[in-house]
């Protein structure tokens, strides 16, 4: 054997009895064996970092799906909350727009009244004659003017003639306008009065409003729900107070839109409510009345006194909404907010039995994460909810000036009209300098018109602003859901038609203050 093979022998046999801690250099074959005790196993450590390793990394994934499911049930909270506050929002609006309908409408059936008159005297043309006839009575009296001793009598005279003649085209011209507008409006107006539509309008969507509240809050959380990042059901609905879902049972006893027909629903003395209907009726149809015919004969009433056919037109145009308005006593009656003693069998506060709502969004429970350590025990959907209010704002103050322009000669108008539908403003009379006589010293003659100007362009207040069916000025707010009946809303199956499959959570239990403690709402 060469040395180079001796020397790898050796090196070999060194490795093998360094591997095998035989360190006495003993052939493997001739070396007696050794028995392991239970010191040599305490003795030994090798391996210990990689036992340790093994439940930290258990641990650290126990851990991470307890982060991973709280961080999710969070995130789903915060996303049905922001649901729940959306559609109770659009479910809210809904409602204050249908309230405002109903005033729209109950505004409507007064403006038609006062329209239908002034076309009915723009189709017959009563006023004309009268008015042509003072015309020719001025012609007739301008020569004996000329005539007198008088300058000023004798100036007049010349220039009545030329009056005339204006004012009779100025007549001429209103009544031809007049009568256009009657032939293409008249007919309408009449239908819609004849029909009872405004009415037919009001009932139907008082009728019909429920079920579209409850079909559009479902689908702002449907879409809500599409932009979530793991798929799911999640519905909605709206809730009354009460206890009950709108559009539920109790439509047919106290409906969800509170509001009173006199012609359709009972009352306790049915004649004296359509009469106190009718008064608020005419007495808007007058003043609609009065706010056309100060708008169309502005220009007789600054420029055309002599034919004293805006006083002629008004007295025709009145005497036709009267009758009008005999022709229909018991028909196209408005409709009213229902009062606070008509909540039947509804023991709540009025307010809250007819203008608070709540909104629950149901949603399946989403998966856990590491499920074979954490799994979700509840077999219920997960549910959040909002309270909404709807309501009458407080009159605010406002100010504007509204302007008119004649043959390039600028003035205000009434200077209590600031736009709008009527009972919505209120305003303070003008400082005391200002609502003097007219006869007061020169002295005294620009301290009036600072004063008044002052008042006449600077902020006014608008009118008390009533919960009533003629106010256009419902709007919606959240507020803290605190109505006593919560743990019954929210525990309670919705029992609307395609709502089986809901499972709210039992909370039925609870007091008020308990459900308050539980979901700091």
């Amino acid at each position: 054997m060469s040395g180079s093979s001796r020397h790898l022998q050796r090196v070999a046999t060194a490795c093998r009895e360094l591997l095998l801690g035989d360190r006495t250099g003993a052939n493997e074959a001739t070396r007696p064996s050794r028995r392991i005790g239970a010191s040599d196993l305490h003795a030994d450590d090798r391996g210990s970092i990689s036992l340790a390793s093994v439940f930290a990394l258990v641990l650290l994934a126990y851990l991470l799906g307890l982060v991973m499911n709280t961080t999710r049930q969070a995130d789903h909270r915060i996303k049905l909350q922001n649901a729940a506050d959306a559609a109770a929002i659009s479910g809210g609006n809904l409602m204050s727009r249908t309230l405002n309908s109903v005033a729209f409408t109950n505004h409507l059936t007064s403006d038609v009244l006062a329209l239908t008159a002034f076309f009915r005297e723009a189709a017959e043309g009563k006023s004309r004659n009268l008015a042509l006839e003072a015309l020719d009575n001025w012609s007739r009296i301008a020569p004996h003017l000329s005539g007198s001793e008088f300058p000023k009598f004798a100036e007049l005279g010349d220039d009545i003639p030329l009056k005339v003649s204006v004012e009779t085209r100025m007549v001429e011209t209103y009544l031809q306008w007049a009568a256009a507008m009657s032939e293409s409006m008249l007919p309408v107006l009449e239908t819609m009065l004849q029909d009872q539509l405004i009415n037919e309008f009001q009932r139907d969507l008082v009728d019909q409003m429920p079920r579209i509240i409850q079909l559009a809050v479902d689908e702002v959380v449907a879409r809500h729900a599409q932009s979530w990042p793991y798929p799911g059901r999640a519905r909605a609905v709206l809730w009354r107070t009460a206890g009950e879902p709108v559009n539920g049972p109790s439509e047919t006893v106290l409906r969800t839109v509170p509001v009173v027909d006199p012609l359709r629903d009972p009352t306790s003395d049915p004649p004296r409510e359509i009469e106190t209907a009718r008064e608020v009726r005419d007495a808007l149809a007058h003043r609609y009345l009065d706010e056309w015919n100060d708008e169309s004969l502005r220009a007789f009433d600054r420029f055309g006194k002599m034919s004293c056919f805006a006083q002629i037109w008004r007295s025709f145009t009145c005497g036709e909404l009267e009758r009008l308005l005999e022709e229909n006593a018991g028909r196209n009656i408005p409709i009213r907010l229902r009062e606070p003693s008509e909540g039947g069998a509804f023991v709540l506060n009025p307010v809250e039995r007819d203008f608070s709502f709540v909104l629950v969004v149901y949603a399946d429970p989403i998966n856990d994460r590491v499920a074979t350590l954490f799994r979700n025990p509840t077999i219920a959907d997960e549910i959040a909810f909002s309270q909404i209010q709807v309501f009458v704002r407080q009159p605010r103050l406002r100010a504007t000036s509204i302007w008119h322009g004649f043959e390039q000669n600028y003035w205000l108008t009434d200077d209590r009209h600031l736009g709008g539908m009527p009972r919505d403003f209120a305003f303070d009379m003008p400082l005391q300098a200002a609502n003097r006589s007219s006869r007061v010293e020169q002295a005294h003659y620009h301290e009036l018109i600072y004063e008044w100007h002052n008042w006449l362009y600077g902020v006014r207040r608008e009118g008390a602003h009533a919960w009533d069916s003629f106010s256009q000025n419902w709007q919606t707010q959240l507020v803290p859901a605190t109505t006593d009946q919560m743990s019954l809303i929210i525990s309670t199956p919705p029992g609307l038609p395609g709502w089986q499959e809901v499972r709210p959570p039992n909370l039925s239990l609870l007091s008020a203050d308990e459900t308050q403690r539980l979901t700091q709402h």
